[in-house]
């Protein structure tokens, strides 16, 4: 199961938290969430909660960094659980959003 909060704070940064298995069969929960990102100056995405990671879920990833590059002038990924993070590396989304694994400040 996939929960996904959306925390907007008028003049602050807007927070999307995800927890669960980012897979196929809940990337549509992610997809209703991000349509809830609005105009702000800077959205972190927060994955300490994510367990698993597939392909579909990498897809639906891709769209809310999409979405958040569109609503945000500052984007970041933070609390990326080691496993995750490789993912995200290999597919190249370091490059273009500054993230950083669970403990660690991001660039």
């Amino acid at each position: 199961m996939l929960d996904v909060a959306v925390l907007q704070h008028p003049g602050a940064t807007t927070v999307c938290r995800i927890n669960g298995e980012l897979v196929a069969r809940e990337a549509h929960v992610l997809r209703r969430a991000y349509q809830r990102l609005a105009l702000t100056d800077r959205i972190t995405i927060d994955l300490r909660g994510v367990t698993r990671l597939d392909s579909p879920g990498l897809a639906a990833f891709a769209g809310l960094l999409r979405r958040a590059r569109q609503m945000a002038e500052r984007v970041d990924v933070r609390n990326v659980p080691p496993a995750v993070l490789t993912r995200l590396r290999a597919a190249g989304f370091d490059r273009l959003v500054p993230m950083a694994a669970v403990g660690e400040p991001t660039s």
